[in-house]
């Protein structure tokens, strides 16, 4: 299965700075505001772990935890299972073009296929059938928008308090074992694991 490719990468992460520092328990000491905020020297490395625990979740999940838009690349339509196309790294929130070759007219109408939210993963479905396609590397352009809003946001899909407590749990460890090099240590601790796995859409990995 081809990977997609990310055309707009996130923009946000979905813990903040004093989430990871109530989890790390480390205190902001330095330049206090009159609203009693202040910064820490490990706030970078804090910032860096935020995004690298997302990251690491996206990649055992197979989700994307962020909004982002993707692009995947096919070089034929699928004949079996009705030409069904699984969108991966979802959830899929809108398609916004689907493209055959190079042409002017090479963007498909939306009324031509179906995004199908429902399913897990998220699906392509052709209207009828999909138009017939000289197979070639990369002909087709699938570009679609991905990702959970925030925790609190009524918009859509919200990521999982239980994937958000794994990222904390993700972060404090790494905190906690930031210098120690010994390769044991990378796994995922066996909390934040179990946290994860109702979630897992990717299987076959650790």
């Amino acid at each position: 299965m081809k990977v997609p490719k990310i055309l707009i990468d996130a923009t946000s992460e979905p813990l903040t700075l004093a989430e990871a520092r109530l989890q790390c328990r480390v205190d902001a000491i330095d330049d206090l505001d009159s609203d009693g905020n202040g910064t820490h020297p490990d706030d970078d490395l804090l910032e860096m772990l935020i995004t690298a625990a997302r990251e690491h979740c996206e990649q055992f999940l197979g989700l994307s935890l962020v909004p982002k838009t993707l692009e995947l690349a096919l070089d034929e339509f699928p004949t079996e299972d009705d030409g069904i196309i699984e969108l991966p790294h979802g959830p899929v929130n809108a398609i916004v073009s689907v493209t055959v070759g190079t042409s002017s007219d090479a963007e498909m109408d939306p009324d031509d296929y179906e995004l199908d939210d429902f399913s897990v993963p998220n699906r392509l479905v052709p209207a009828t059938v999909w138009p017939t396609v000289t197979a070639s590397l990369n002909t087709i352009r699938i570009i679609y928008t991905v990702g959970y809003d925030g925790p609190d946001s009524s918009d859509g899909p919200t990521i999982p308090k239980t994937v958000l407590q794994a990222m904390k749990l993700l972060i404090a460890d790494w905190y906690k074992h930031r210098e120690d090099t010994d390769v044991h240590e990378m796994v995922i601790p066996n909390g934040a694991l179990t946290l994860l796995r109702a979630h897992r859409i990717r299987m076959g990995f650790a």
